[in-house]
């Protein structure tokens, strides 16, 4: 059943609640057409929310990323800040691990900044080195220089 919408102006605080938890039924759900009378989901949230249609996103996966974490701590999310970099891991298993990891680097005050939550996930996200290329199976005796000069040498011998 669609959630009654309630105008948000101007109120950061009130858009975050607002927003986080009808953004994505308003947009699926086409109430914007029908009960607000907007033609755009983007005309909808620049009038009632005074926001860009990317910040109402922000918001929607916000909501998400807090579903996706909410069972592995009791403490969650605070702002939009804070979920945007989560939004990059593909997973809501790759959310909670990298949340759970977030409040143990925060310590016992649990001070969670979106930079700690940043760095956190680029620290899930980050590439793993190269491997060492194997030397190829035909030069296993030329692993070294000397063992390459002794053949050279072997084999001007038999020339």
């Amino acid at each position: 059943m669609l959630t009654p919408w309630i105008p948000m102006k101007r109120s950061w605080r009130r858009r975050w609640q607002a927003a986080k938890l009808r953004s994505s039924e308003i947009r699926d759900t086409k109430s914007y057409k029908l009960v607000a009378g907007y033609d755009t989901f983007e005309a909808f949230c620049r009038s009632e929310w005074d926001m860009k249609r990317r910040n109402a996103y922000y918001y929607i996966d916000a909501a998400q990323v807090i579903e996706n974490v909410q069972h592995v701590a009791q403490i969650k999310p605070d702002n939009v800040r804070q979920t945007i970099p989560m939004q990059k891991l593909k997973t809501p298993e790759e959310q909670q691990k990298a949340w759970t990891r977030v409040l143990e680097l925060a310590g016992p005050d649990q001070k969670v900044t979106a930079k700690l939550v940043k760095s956190v996930v680029d620290e899930f996200t980050a590439p793993e080195p190269p491997k060492e290329p194997e030397p190829p199976k035909d030069m296993t005796g030329l692993n070294n220089v000397k063992n390459f000069a002794q053949l050279c040498r072997k084999t001007e011998g038999t020339r």
